[in-house]
């Protein structure tokens, strides 16, 4: 191998290594993200149950801005937090997409922190239904 052919492979398995190691890893400046405030009771939290004969998608959808919160199989339950930000006073719907059908959208929703969306998703995905309750601690 010629001494120029090593050199440029060297580099670009230099760059391959730094890109694959930047990814691997979120940096963020001291402070800038508080992990109490993702604590059930310091923000709202969505418990997808699904009960759907196939895997669905669950969107939140703020305005004219929809996001994906969770991909849950049949059987499963999921539960995120959201952004504590946007609570009170952020009204959002959620949107169930299933892999195969139609989907469903249920809402709006006013909650405030402290309170946990579940989302219940049955087998007739027209009988979907979210019960709005108090976060457990």
């Amino acid at each position: 191998m010629s001494p120029m052919r090593m050199l440029v492979t060297g580099a670009a398995v230099a760059a391959l290594h730094a890109c694959t190691q930047q990814a691997a890893h979120s940096r963020s400046a001291s402070g800038d993200i508080d992990p109490a405030a993702f604590t059930a009771s310091r923000t709202v939290l969505v418990r997808v149950q699904n009960a759907y004969p196939t895997r669905v998608e669950v969107f939140s959808v703020i305005g004219d801005k929809t996001a994906e919160l969770t991909n849950v199989a049949t059987d499963a339950v999921q539960t995120v937090a959201l952004d504590p930000s946007l609570f009170p006073g952020t009204s959002f719907s959620l949107e169930i997409v299933p892999v195969t059908g139609p989907s469903k959208r249920l809402g709006p929703f006013r909650l405030s922190k402290g309170q946990t969306a579940n989302l219940i998703i049955t087998p007739d995905l027209d009988s979907a239904r979210v019960e709005v309750r108090p976060s457990t601690p």
